[in-house]
């Protein structure tokens, strides 16, 4: 390693080093496996053009619901849609992390940012025009998906996360979109989500759902209950139409809402197998996994239903959960991370799974029932088979993961700390690799395992046993096995100081 610096390209490249995620065999629609990359091609794209490519109406759109809320201020009009510079445009390029994946063109940012004296005049001249046009070349705009599998053995199609590699040009122009954008999301985001706001912290969220969830194992108080929701293909499945629809809704000027259609409804796909790439289809919906602005259009796409559950709510039939009826709160959203409280009563949990329901046919979002889960607390073994009968999810226990950390009523047993340790462990068997040089290694344990130490740290304590064994696991990686060169405390100790 050139340098032992904490940085994402360092990151990258170990990664690379590891291994290729080849797809040997796919099974098939009618459950035969099959190694014939014909066949598998066909499987594949035949899957994301119906994911991708296929139209979702947006069915009983209520310009109300988002009329219940605030709009975007017109003070911050002129930041959205002013021209856009070429300092603008150079500080856009290299504020994307080089890890990002080529497109099509084949060009890293790294490529750009070190040969910006040659190319910048032209990157320039190309992105002020799609902003001076609204138009966006397709060839610009064309995209390649590649496939990340979701488990060590992905035998069907599903099985894959689409990642987005998109031209350096489109990622600019996003980059600059996203970067104005931002600023605005706090205004009109409620508060209830806490993901791609400014001044939101994902630990908000955890602390909140660990508090409401402190009484479920208790019998003799109110009955409570929480669903745990999973949307299906979440980003993948968004309709265009109610974008645009809530985009115009919360007040965005007509200039930049064209700017972002014009970059959602003009995306085209190839499919990336084994390097390979197969087909080539257009976009009919969803919002790229890989693409900058697709975070921050999804949360404000969420905002109708948090506005559609206030309405909702604030039906007398509807009752909170305790301890939020003061707050109002209703549910917590990170990002598609999404749970629901409400007291134990069939009433209420109507109120919730009707509301849902609507925002599905309205956005393309649907709920996946086999993953969606209820859990219930408090005096309710009366209403339970009621509420159960009411819903399409299996009942949940605790402990359960929440943005990767375990919610539980009761204090946290060591037992249930073993997501802590299979994250590490998993991080040291992807970077099993002699290519490693101690520095990199010590490198590593630095930035990512203290990383994930850390963020486990700031939200309870985590016993000694665990943290011993982490150490144990750093060890092992650092010395691959073998006899320690240099005792573990003088490893720990600053570098000034030897370590």
């Amino acid at each position: 390693m050139q340098s032992d610096r904490c940085t994402k390209y360092f990151h990258s490249i170990v990664k690379k080093r590891q291994a290729k995620n080849s797809i040997a065999s796919i099974r098939l629609q009618d459950g035969t496996l099959t190694q014939s990359m014909d066949q598998v091609a066909k499987e594949f794209i035949s899957f994301f053009k119906g994911l991708f490519g296929t139209v979702v109406p947006s069915l009983d759109f209520d310009p109300n619901i988002l009329a219940s809320g605030n709009t975007i201020d017109q003070s911050l009009f002129d930041s959205l849609i002013s021209p856009v510079t070429d300092l603008e445009i150079k500080e856009a390029l290299f504020d994307i992390g080089n890890d990002k994946a080529p497109g099509p063109d084949g060009y890293s940012l790294a490529f750009f940012k070190s040969n910006w004296g040659k190319v910048g005049e032209d990157v320039c001249a190309a992105v002020k025009e799609f902003f001076d046009s609204d138009n966006m070349l397709k060839q610009v705009n064309h995209t390649i998906v590649a496939l990340i599998p979701k488990t060590t053995h992905s035998p069907s199609v599903s099985d894959f996360r689409p990642i987005s590699c998109t031209n350096v040009t489109y990622k600019i122009i996003t980059k600059i979109l996203a970067s104005r954008l931002g600023p605005c999301l706090s205004s009109v985001v409620h508060p209830s989500q806490g993901a791609f706001v400014d001044g939101r912290l994902m630990t908000d969220n955890i602390f909140l759902a660990q508090e409401l969830v402190r009484g479920y194992a208790r019998k003799r108080v109110s009955p409570r209950c929480m669903i745990k929701v999973d949307i299906r293909k979440a980003y993948d499945t968004i309709s265009w139409a109610f974008l645009e629809k809530v985009l115009r809704g919360i007040g965005l000027p007509n200039v930049f809402v064209n700017w972002i259609m014009e970059c959602v409804s003009t995306s085209s796909f190839s499919i990336s197998i084994n390097g390979i790439l197969h087909g080539w289809f257009e976009g009919k919906r969803g919002l790229r996994q890989g693409d900058l602005m697709s975070p921050m259009l999804f949360v404000l796409c969420l905002e109708y239903f948090s506005r559609m559950l206030a309405i909702r709510t604030s039906n007398p039939s509807f009752n909170y959960h305790p301890l939020c009826s003061k707050l109002k709160i209703s549910h917590l959203a990170y990002a598609d991370d999404l749970m629901l409280f409400f007291k134990g009563e069939p009433k209420s949990i109507k109120i919730l799974v009707d509301a849902l329901n609507d925002f599905g046919r309205v956005s393309g979002l649907l709920v996946n029932q086999d993953k969606s889960n209820i859990f219930v607390g408090g005096n309710i073994e009366h209403k339970l088979p009621f509420i159960l009968q009411m819903v399409d999810f299996q009942q949940g226990s605790f402990p359960v993961r929440y943005l990767g950390i375990p919610l539980a009523p009761l204090k946290i047993s060591v037992a249930q700390f073993s997501p802590l340790i299979d994250t590490v462990t998993d991080y040291f068997n992807a970077w099993n690799t002699k290519s490693l040089s101690y520095a990199g290694k010590v490198e590593l344990i630095k930035s990512v395992i203290q990383g994930v130490q850390s963020f486990w740290l700031g939200i309870f304590p985590v016993p000694k046993t665990i943290l011993d064994r982490i150490v144990s696991l750093c060890r092992i990686f650092l010395w691959g096995g073998k006899h320690a060169k240099v005792a573990w405390e003088d490893v720990c100790l600053p570098k000034e100081e030897g370590g």
